[in-house]
């Protein structure tokens, strides 16, 4: 029988479930992110039960990687294209 993990609703078989649990309505963005955030640290926190699952958290990790990177390198290029925005529309004015 496989093993539960940590912060993943399962049934004693392991299955999860086929929905995702629906938040209340007009739940904060921040909220909704420090949730699925807590949700994604106790999953890559987890010591993996099987071969597959240690996979899974390596691949989160590194898509995590990914994205941080890209958020990084272009943060700096969107404030750049803001700021020409910015004195283009003030240079018209």
């Amino acid at each position: 029988m496989p093993e539960p993990v940590s912060g993943v609703v399962s049934d004693s078989h392991g299955n999860t479930a086929a929905t995702i649990p629906r938040d209340p309505p007009l739940q904060a963005l921040p909220e909704l992110c420090a949730r699925v955030h807590a949700w994604l640290e106790a999953f890559l926190a987890a010591a993996p039960a099987t071969e597959r699952l240690r996979r899974v958290q390596d691949q989160s990790r590194w898509s995590l990687k990914v994205i941080e990177e890209a958020l990084e390198r272009y943060r700096f290029v969107g404030w750049i294209v803001a700021r020409r925005v910015e004195g283009a529309l003030t240079a018209k004015a």
